[in-house]
């Protein structure tokens, strides 16, 4: 009896300090998973603020994409509006190429008019009456044409000023879409 009496509080210590050992292992993981709860905590917290980070970073990143599309649409639009000007322009300058033409062809007739009317009037000089009144009629006719074609030359010269301020015009809108 008395060997198992021993050998029972011989069991009894073991189970104390198997007890205690297991009260440490216990006391020793509870602090770890505190640890770990703590540090899961804080990268739970780090998540957090990281995602929301990146939500203000894809709102602003939708922000920058509208502006990039708001941009690339003005750029399409000047692009458009400078090709038009420039089509406006070589249009216009085609133009008055056309008058500048008309308008030597014009003052060509009134030089030549200017000359057979200087002529006239020095053969009326030698003419008898008869025929310096037909010369004075041909003289009117030409005066007459003469009149016609330098109001067509005015007209045909406005229309050239004209032209020229409204190129200008074009080139200094060109130059700002081009600019812009």
């Amino acid at each position: 009896i008395a060997t198992l009496e021993r050998e029972a509080e011989r069991l009894r210590e073991q189970l104390v300090a198997e007890e205690t050992r297991a009260e440490e292992r216990i006391t020793k993981l509870e602090k770890q998973l505190g640890e770990i709860e703590q540090k899961s905590n804080e990268k739970t917290a780090e998540i957090a603020a990281l995602r929301e980070e990146m939500e203000g970073c894809k709102d602003q990143l939708n922000d920058s994409e509208l502006q990039l599309r708001d941009l690339a649409e003005e750029y399409d639009s000047k692009r458009v509006e400078l090709e038009a000007s420039q089509a406006t322009v070589t249009e216009l300058e085609s133009h008055m190429t056309h008058v500048m033409d008309e308008k030597t062809v014009l003052s060509s007739e009134l030089l030549t008019i200017t000359k057979e009317l200087g002529e006239l009037k020095i053969k009326t000089n030698r003419q008898s009456d008869e025929e310096i009144e037909n010369l004075h009629k041909q003289i009117n006719n030409l005066t007459e044409e003469n009149d016609m074609l330098k109001l067509t030359f005015e007209e045909k010269n406005a229309e050239f000023e004209e032209l020229s301020a409204e190129v200008s015009n074009l080139r200094e809108i060109s130059e700002t879409a081009s600019v812009s």
